[in-house]
């Protein structure tokens, strides 16, 4: 009884959903860096499994995997040269691919009725818990669910093959961001500690995980990198470090 309630309930964007279709519509027909689609959809998964595992309610993690689908509708606005370039971008080329966040705000603050958790996702998806993201905020200055899409919108740039690197095995990938390089490495200090511990621990019950990295190690040879792993996602959660806002 309780569920059926629920779901006669009205969400947020039945009233602009048309609105959403059209941005999506958009994205496809600008075919923007290659899986822009792709990498949307992607992300909205992780975040909506970050969001359970983080404990929030069911609307919330609805509210915030629909957030994620649209975080870089910006892009539709970025030369897609640029976006598609392979090489290393000119400090012009930079500043015009880190304004998407602020287009994608844009873009959907100009929606009726937007749902505020939509732009703060496109706008502060690239906001470091250091305090060293596009716009400074850090620490819980950054929204939470731009906090939780940050570590889905990484862990996929990471995982996923671009035009400017290949793909990377998913567990150097979470050594990566749970290492400890100093900014600019995509290191711990980037993102809410007590998130990317949750995040670190959800990706290695995942049996697929344990089956691919086994196929790594079959193959490379190279160190199990699953124990250090383990060993971080139990670690207690620091007080803000150097850097926090």
């Amino acid at each position: 009884m309780q569920a059926d309630a629920r779901m006669a309930m009205p969400r947020p964007w039945d009233g602009y959903g048309d609105a959403l279709c059209d941005l999506k519509a958009m994205e496809a027909a600008a075919s923007v860096d290659g899986d822009l689609l792709g990498h949307e959809d992607r992300v909205a998964r992780t975040t909506r499994d970050l969001a359970q595992r983080a404990g929030l309610g069911p609307d919330e993690v609805e509210r915030m995997t629909v957030a994620a689908r649209y975080h870089d509708i910006g892009k539709t606005r970025v030369d897609p040269e640029v976006l598609r370039k392979p090489g290393m971008f000119t400090p012009a080329e930079r500043e015009a691919m880190e304004r998407h966040a602020e287009y994608g705000a844009e873009i959907l603050a100009a929606i009726p009725g937007i749902d505020p958790m939509m732009v703060e996702a496109a706008r502060y998806h690239h906001e470091r818990y250091d305090g060293r993201g596009y716009e400074g905020l850090g620490g819980e200055e950054i929204p939470l669910v731009a906090r939780i899409v940050s570590i889905a919108d990484v862990h996929d740039a990471l995982v996923q093959k671009r035009c400017y690197k290949p793909a990377k095995p998913e567990a150097e990938v979470l050594a990566m961001m749970a290492g400890g390089d100093p900014f600019p490495g995509i290191g711990r200090d980037a993102f809410d500690p007590a998130l990317l511990r949750a995040f670190v621990e959800m990706r290695l019950d995942d049996p697929a995980f344990d089956e691919r990295e086994d196929r790594r190690l079959a193959g490379s040879g190279g160190a199990d990198l699953r124990p250090a792993l383990r060993e971080f996602a139990r670690s207690p959660v620091p007080a803000q470090g150097p850097g926090y806002k």
